[in-house]
């Protein structure tokens, strides 16, 4: 760009003074016409290509700008557009299927796909009838927002028993079922904004650890900061001790509830210790 302006600012500096150089000399070939009506002419012609020149300049120069805004504003869209973003997280002894719009645009018109095999191993026909039915529904999230659809109870070792519909589930038939459906593979497709598309595969096995279950990105934080503290190592153990007293703690006081006059303790097993503040200053 820059050297281009120059050749043209030292054309239009040079030019007179070559033509002017030129008409003096004696002529090669005969011309009609005197020296200053060529002059003109030259004038003329050379005002009308530079006119030309610039015109050109500015045209591929609006191009480029363009060009340039063009590619701003995909980037702006690019940056703010609705990103689905699908997962499986256990909550409240559930694991359910996670989608949640992570973009900064509300996502639209989102229609579910999941492989056939999947949905036909679920263990409860109201939980695959659910699955059918969403496959032929549409929904939007907001910036943010997420959705939740239920998959199955977690693995559990108490004499527990599931009503999902008109079935009735033990612990221990869930666990089971759990055990042959934790490898099989899981493919969920989502279709949104009338032009994004987002293909996702997992296994629940991905997801648990033996019989652990792996709830989230905070409990894998967690679950690295434990295997950190209990390294075979002098510095790590006041943390891990530590650790074990709060824990301890915890389980043993359930909750301490106060106001101006009473002070109560709960443990986990519903007996409860009162403190009274004026009786205390009465024996006082």
């Amino acid at each position: 760009m820059k050297k281009g302006l120059t050749i043209t600012g030292a054309v239009i500096v040079l030019l007179p003074i070559i033509l002017n150089w030129v008409m003096r000399q004696p002529q090669i070939v005969p011309y009609v016409g005197e020296a200053k009506d060529w002059l003109t002419f030259w004038g003329d012609y050379l005002s009308a290509a530079v006119a030309s020149i610039m015109i050109v300049f500015t045209y591929f120069s609006l191009k480029n700008n363009k060009e340039t805004l063009n590619e701003m504003k995909r980037e702006w869209e690019e940056e703010r557009k609705a990103r689905l973003s699908i997962s499986i997280v256990a909550n409240d002894s559930k694991f359910m299927i996670s989608i949640k719009n992570i973009g900064k645009l509300p996502a639209y018109n989102i229609q579910m796909g999941f492989n056939k095999e999947f949905v036909d191993s679920l263990f409860a026909a109201k939980i695959r009838n659910t699955y059918k039915e969403l496959l032929k529904k549409n929904f939007t999230l907001d910036a943010g927002e997420s959705k939740y659809f239920y998959l199955s109870p977690i693995y559990s070792h108490h004499v527990d028993t599931y009503q999902i519909g008109n079935e009735t589930f033990h612990a221990g038939e869930i666990n089971k079922w759990l055990d042959s459906f934790r490898h099989k593979l899981i493919i969920i497709k989502a279709h949104y904004n009338d032009k994004e598309f987002t293909h996702y595969e997992t296994t629940l096995d991905d997801y648990l650890l033996s019989n652990l279950v792996v709830k989230d990105d905070i409990t894998q934080q967690l679950t690295a900061l434990v295997k950190g503290t209990v390294k075979n190592n002098n510095q790590y153990y006041p943390i891990q001790k530590s650790l074990d007293i709060i824990a301890r703690h915890i389980e043993k006081q359930k909750s301490i509830i106060m106001d101006d006059k009473v002070i109560e303790i709960r443990n986990n097993n519903g007996e409860s210790l009162r403190i009274y503040k004026e009786e205390q200053k009465k024996k006082g």
